[in-house]
């Protein structure tokens, strides 16, 4: 509000900008993407991942050679199509399992859902899926919440690997669990979601229906707007001196785009901090896509897995509700 979409912000030693609304992002991430989908060298994750990988790595002919291999090889293994569906239905149905164990006591769903959701990549990367008491899956997602894991001998496939694993576990993991809660303080709009599905699927399962279930997406819509999970993004670096919105920025600075301010402007979003999935529905009550939610950002370096994302989101939300109800615990103060 004080400093405008375009401001300077000392980080350490640094300077970074901060683009601050949806038109400046455009600007700069799309309407200029070449100039500004740069890395920052850090040194914690240069050392991790020797500059290897995909997430980190700056831009040039090798990032888009990565790039290219890692959407081919995505649709190669369904992402987008029936296959990948069925995969993530079949590891939806081992969920619901693991759910039913607690004998409809309260727990934490973080890790069975972290699970389930780290087999969706499994089952891409290995070729298969993991027991969830399996000792090796184990060692992985433990190694995964440590921020280390080996499973190869390939540096830059390795790097690869763990990029698809940080960046496509807990990022959808948190999206759903979001859902959860927030279907826990909305009991109305859980059987709004609830009566939708029924009279749309049943207790069946089909993502095409996906068109025919406004307020389902409205709802994940909303969650993505209410709950911005990388608040400031993945920070980006300017490769060439670049201008934009009347200002200058050097060859090299860090550049923040803040989704969350995107996210939660109140020239927007009528009353921003209030979760309504009603807001995205028009007077008909269709589903409106509106441009002003990027959670998986824009531009050339948007995020890399967000068809796959999309689908497990949906697909995870929709069967849960399908098969439980979400209360409060009871005991809880």
């Amino acid at each position: 509000k004080q400093y405008g979409p375009v401001m300077s912000v000392r980080m350490g030693r640094q300077d970074w900008v901060v683009l601050g609304d949806y038109e400046t992002i455009q600007q700069g991430l799309v309407k200029h993407g070449n100039a500004f989908s740069g890395r920052p060298s850090i040194a914690t994750i240069d050392q991790i991942t020797e500059g290897h990988g995909v997430l980190f790595i700056d831009y040039n002919d090798h990032w888009k050679r990565q790039r290219r291999f890692g959407l081919s090889t995505l649709r190669g293994f369904g992402v987008g199509k029936r296959s990948m569906e069925d995969r993530i239905t079949e590891e939806v149905a081992y969920l619901n399992d693991a759910i039913r164990t607690h004998d409809g006591k309260a727990f934490d769903i973080q890790s069975i859902l972290s699970n389930a959701v780290s087999n969706n990549i499994c089952s891409i990367v290995m070729g298969r899926r993991f027991d969830y008491d399996d000792e090796r899956f184990k060692e992985i997602m433990g190694r995964l919440a440590r921020g280390y894991i080996t499973l190869l001998s390939d540096t830059q496939l390795l790097q690869y690997v763990r990029d698809l694993f940080v960046a496509g576990t807990e990022t959808t993991t948190s999206t759903v669990r979001w859902s959860l809660l927030c279907l826990i303080h909305n009991p109305e709009t859980q059987e709004k979601l609830r009566k939708e599905i029924f009279e749309v699927l049943g207790t069946q399962f089909s993502f095409e229906n996906k068109s025919k279930m406004p307020y389902t997406s409205a709802f994940i819509q909303e969650i993505y707007r209410y709950r911005t999970l990388v608040p400031l993004s993945v920070t980006h670096m300017t490769n060439e001196d670049a201008h934009i919105s009347g200002y200058t920025i050097p060859k090299g600075t860090t550049i923040a785009p803040n989704l969350w301010a995107v996210h939660n402007d109140p020239e927007e979003w009528d009353e921003p901090n209030k979760f309504k999935p009603e807001r995205h529905l028009d007077a008909g009550g269709n589903f409106v896509q509106l441009k002003h939610v990027i959670p998986f950002s824009v531009g050339p370096r948007h995020c890399l897995g967000e068809q796959l994302a999309r689908m497990e989101v949906f697909i995870f939300l929709v069967s849960l509700v399908q098969k439980f109800e979400f209360l409060p615990d009871p005991k809880a103060t």
